[in-house]
This record gives structure tokens, C-alpha cells and sequence, in this order.
């Protein structure tokens, strides 16, 4: 399959009107994106669970969960958060909460992959050493 790849793509930290796909229905919305933070968002108008009783409805909170929940942002761009739980607590009114997100153009509809590229940041830390300096071990010539 051959799709295009967005090389450098830089989505910077933000939150992102978009359009979700949830339930085979398009669901107004918007993903929040920061980092060192799993992907969040919201869902405005999704579908929930409302209960029918003697001479009135009321809404019933509850919890839904997703593989894959796809979204299109405004710019063109998709997002695809994964292990998605959803949460219906108020009436048209949906939070949204991924384990991590995919961002790019015309992800494949089947999210498998020959390679992957990604950035790392803040690897300097957990190693204790700063990138591009060079670190040579003295040696002596013990005869």
C-alpha cells in the first residue's frame, strides 16, 4: 500500500479543533496535545446513553472504549489516538483520552507499518550526556 509520508512534520503543543469519526458518525471536537502528556480531547455531540422514564429522560454517564478513534484536523491533518477510553459524563459533552496519538497525512486505514521514524526528546537527560559531544577514553601504553 502506498500512501504519503510527511517527513519533519511539526505539530506544535496546542489544542486542535477537528472532526471525530466515533460510532460511524462525524462528532464535532477538538485534541489537546502537550508534552510529556498522553493525547486529550473532546467530543461535542457524541452519541450517549439517555434513559427513558415515567414522563422523563435523563442522561446516563458511562464510559466507552476504542482501539483507534480517528479525527481530521482542520489543517489537512489526521490524528488517530490509540487505546482510547471516552467518557460520556454530561449530556453532548464527551472527554477523550488516548494511551498515545499518531499525527500525519493519509494515515493507511489499517495502521501497520514497515518502519516508523520519531523523535525522541530529552534522551541527554536519562543518559546523564549531552548529544553531539564526543567522549574519548584515555589510553596508556603499558609495556
Amino acid at each position: 500500500m502506498l500512501f504519503t509520508v510527511a517527513e519533519k512534520l511539526i505539530l506544535a503543543v496546542g489544542t486542535y479543533p477537528c472532526q471525530w469519526t466515533y460510532r460511524d458518525r462525524v462528532v464535532s471536537g477538538e485534541i489537546r496535545l502537550e508534552g510529556s502528556q498522553v493525547p486529550t480531547g473532546e467530543m461535542f455531540d457524541a452519541p450517549g446513553t439517555w434513559v427513558e422514564g415515567e414522563g422523563c429522560r435523563s442522561f446516563e454517564p458511562h464510559e466507552d472504549t476504542a482501539d483507534v478513534l480517528r479525527g481530521q484536523l482542520r489543517s489537512g491533518y489526521e490524528t488517530v489516538p490509540l487505546d482510547v477510553r471516552i467518557r460520556h459524563l454530561l449530556p453532548e459533552h464527551s472527554w477523550v483520552h488516548g494511551r498515545m496519538a499518531l499525527i500525519g497525512s493519509a494515515l493507511p486505514e489499517r495502521l501497520l507499518f514497515d518502519s516508523v521514524k520519531f523523535q525522541v526528546g530529552g534522551t541527554h537527560r536519562a543518559g546523564r550526556r549531552i548529544p553531539d559531544k564526543e567522549h574519548h577514553a584515555a589510553r596508556s601504553s603499558g609495556h
